[in-house]
């Protein structure tokens, strides 16, 4: 056990994850504001799928930087957030191109 107790250490844990979620509703609300501009220019175009389509890809741009974000909070120590960094860029680089690969069929 550490010198502040096993309580303290479940304290700064919270305070990480509420920080993390901070930034992860930030992210959201960016990515919101991003798919209603480019499903507006895009339904020019493409017609009202573009919404649908602008929707699904910032859900999906979301939730994998979420995790990246979650899993980088989380990290113990800064040796470990280094790692949890390039994990993240991992997750976050893996689903958009294995969607990629899946769509261009």
């Amino acid at each position: 056990m550490n010198r502040l107790g096993a309580g303290a250490s479940d304290h700064v844990g919270n305070i990480k994850v509420l920080r993390a979620a901070k930034y992860i509703a930030i992210l959201g609300l960016f990515l919101a504001a991003v798919a209603a501009v480019s499903g507006i220019v895009a339904a020019r175009q493409y017609g009202n799928g573009a919404y649908l389509a602008s929707a699904i890809s910032a859900l999906m741009i979301w939730s994998v930087g979420a995790l990246s974000l979650l899993i980088v909070a989380l990290a113990p120590t800064p040796q470990a957030r280094v790692n949890a960094a390039l994990l993240g860029m991992l997750i976050r680089m893996a689903l958009p191109m294995v969607a990629i690969a899946y769509f261009s069929k």
